[in-house]
């Protein structure tokens, strides 16, 4: 999947989140989860679904984006104090480099 993400622009890429997110239909359980994360920290991807009943819009550098109005203990579940920065030496995602998106805004 990495290699297909690389060839479209983020534009394109947000462009298609939005639209396939609006598809899923909700099941007869009481729980989200995010599959794609590694084992040691599946526990923490696991959210009520209730979590998810209401949005708002929240500006994220010069766009509009939807977010569950909850977002907050949401961030906190998977990242604990997320508004303070890590460590300088942590400070570089870990699943992909930054510099694949250089020529492909």
């Amino acid at each position: 999947m990495t290699g297909i993400g690389r060839l479209l622009s983020l534009k394109k890429i947000f462009k298609l989140y939005e639209k396939n997110c609006n598809k899923i239909k909700s099941g007869n359980g009481t729980l989200y989860f995010k599959p794609s994360v590694p084992l040691p920290v599946q526990n923490k991807n696991i959210f009520k679904k209730a979590m998810f009943e209401k949005a708002e819009r929240c500006r994220m550098r010069d766009r509009l984006i939807c977010v569950p109005s909850v977002y907050e203990d949401i961030l906190v579940s998977l990242y604990g104090n997320w508004k303070a920065l890590p460590p300088e030496e942590d400070r570089k995602p870990s699943h992909f480099s930054l510099d694949t998106f250089k020529d492909n805004k």
